[in-house]
């Protein structure tokens, strides 16, 4: 009797563990998908519009940012790690070694960094902004979920050797506004090591909702067939595309 539960648990975490073997290797193909639709997107890619709401320990206040584009896309280096069939969690490593981004904004905030103690220096103006970003690298897990199937990711990490920021209209643009954009390029690499925290969970909070987003979008086409590796980046990036319309 206990010789024949034993050999169905056995069978039974065998069962387990080649279903998430199997579902492992469908994440993995779907990711370098992902990578690979990335690298075809047009130069620069089209990103979206976003009304963002800010209220933490770092910034407070309300950012428009529209018409979002970035350039140099097709650089980016991805290192995707052994998943861990325990935590179901897989590292991915981005390198990013030159990101142009552009849009046009309009900002009313409060923000904590270079200003006196329980003070906040009030930051307001609209325009066009280009922000360069050199050797930019980001470390995060990509977590699954198997009960109601969600893809997110978690503990993510970032660094920056180098920026460039031109905020044209930024307090209402002039000399102050030159003088703002040579001070926040000096700073900000530093500013992103000390505000990582902040910085990373609003990015991971926008970040997990567009997957949530995508993977919603996509359940409606799940009778697509993908049977090579053109067929799935092509898939992958009209999902995409809808996604940055949105």
């Amino acid at each position: 009797m206990e010789a024949r539960e034993g050999s169905a648990s056995q069978a039974s975490q065998r069962a387990r563990d080649a279903a998430l073997r199997s579902i492992w290797s469908i994440l993995e193909e779907l990711l370098k998908a992902v990578i690979n639709a990335l690298r075809l997107l047009l130069d620069p890619a089209p990103l979206g519009s976003y009304d963002i709401s800010l209220n933490n320990s770092l910034i407070k206040g309300r950012l428009a940012v529209h018409d979002l584009l970035a350039r140099h896309l097709r650089d980016t280096q991805f290192h995707v790690g052994l998943p861990n069939p325990f935590t179901m969690c897989s590292e991915v490593r981005v390198a990013l070694p030159n990101l142009t981004l552009t849009a046009f904004y309009d900002a009313d905030l409060d923000v904590g960094f270079g200003a006196a103690d329980g003070e906040a220096m009030a930051i307001f103006g609209d325009g066009r902004a280009q922000i360069d970003l050199h050797n930019a690298k980001l470390t995060t897990k990509v977590c699954i979920t198997l009960k109601e199937f969600s893809v997110k990711v978690a503990d993510m990490k970032i660094s920056l050797e180098k920026a460039e920021v031109n905020l044209k209209g930024l307090f209402g643009g002039g000399a102050v506004s030159d003088l703002v954009n040579s001070i926040v390029t000096d700073v900000l690499p530093d500013a992103v090591e000390e505000y990582e925290p902040e910085i990373t969970q609003l990015a991971m909070k926008y970040i997990n909702e567009f997957i949530k987003k995508m993977l919603h979008r996509g359940s409606a086409t799940t009778a697509t067939r993908v049977t090579n590796n053109c067929q799935k980046e092509k898939y992958v990036i009209t999902v995409f595309r809808d996604m940055i319309k949105i």
